[in-house]
């Protein structure tokens, strides 16, 4: 069985809970670490050494799932802060970033898929779990 570990990113509990669950009912070993924002996540992200201690080959997460609207720092302000994060460490360079937003706005997904890294882009509650597994084969195999 393949171990895959993720990051959900996203201020809404039952989303971040929906998330969790499609992803553990594809199939595979999972990991999931949860942060409730963008800030929560830079500095979950930025104490890599004591992650990495703890989490062992968990960590660091090999797919992000961002939500875009949230408080504090926004989808795009924590993309622009992981920017940097990739840069000093190379071990981020390998983790890939599906942006998850109810937004379908088009301007959005144009913007995300900007950004090094951004590799999908899905609309919140339009996702199967079996498109969802899909997706992250998909960044899998082009690891």
């Amino acid at each position: 069985m393949t171990f895959v570990s993720f990051l959900i990113i996203d201020d809404d509990q039952l989303d971040r809970y929906l998330l969790m669950r499609d992803l553990k009912r594809g199939g595979l070993d999972v990991k999931v670490f949860e942060c409730r924002d963008g800030v929560e996540a830079i500095e979950f992200l930025s104490n890599f050494e004591a992650n990495r201690s703890s989490q062992g080959k968990a960590f660091p997460p090999r797919i992000l799932f961002l939500d875009i609207n949230m408080p504090r720092v926004s989808g795009f302000g924590f993309l622009e802060s992981f920017q940097k994060l990739r840069t000093q460490r190379e071990e981020y360079a390998q983790c890939a970033v599906i942006m998850v937003s109810s937004s379908e706005h088009p301007d959005e997904r144009v913007r995300a898929l900007a950004y090094e890294g951004v590799v999908d882009f899905v609309i919140k509650g339009r996702t199967s779990a079996e498109e969802l597994r899909a997706k992250v084969d998909a960044v899998l195999a082009g690891s």
